[in-house]
């Protein structure tokens, strides 16, 4: 389990860093302007240049963020569903197992704003009855789309071709 944790930790903590220098230019260029306008000086030209590059990182790279996340969501669920499957095998497996799906999780997510908001609104007593549910949502969502996957190898392989003969021959390693 904590290997899982690691490993989706470390495939996000780039990103993550990335976003918060985003966030630190978008701070620093936002307080120097404000200083300037504040004492009627005119805001440089650098300055606002700064200030729009930082947001557009900050978005950018948010976006892959989130993108990179949603790809590596389930790589807890992979390593509690089969405890053999470990580093990178885990990682492949959430990869393969989200094709397609991001879009979904993310649409699933926005459907939890309500309660998010209700935990922001208790001052995060609420968190004890909303996280559960949160969280086995998306166990079951894990549980539909990994049936799924193995309902469609085993389609492949259970199909039979035509049965061909063998005929033996006296030398023959059969």
């Amino acid at each position: 389990m904590w290997l899982s944790i690691w490993m989706t930790f470390l495939f996000l903590v780039g990103w993550a860093l990335l976003i918060s220098f985003g966030r630190t230019g978008i701070g620093l260029s936002s307080i120097t302007m404000t200083l300037y306008a504040l004492n009627n000086i005119s805001i440089p030209t650098f300055l606002v240049v700064a200030f729009i590059i930082s947001f557009i990182v900050f978005v950018v790279f948010g976006i892959i963020y989130l993108m990179k996340q949603y790809k590596y969501i389930f790589i807890p669920f992979v390593g509690l569903d089969s405890p053999s499957t470990k580093g990178f095998k885990l990682v492949a497996k959430s990869r393969e197992l989200m094709k397609g799906h991001r879009w979904e999780l993310f649409v699933m997510h926005l459907s939890f704003f309500w309660w998010i908001l209700l935990i922001g609104v208790t001052l995060g007593l609420a968190s004890f009855y909303v996280m559960p549910y949160i969280y086995l949502t998306l166990a079951g969502y894990y549980d539909v789309i990994n049936n799924t996957q193995k309902n469609k190898a085993t389609e492949v392989t259970d199909k039979q071709g035509p049965i061909k003969a063998i005929v033996l021959q006296p030398n023959s390693t059969y």
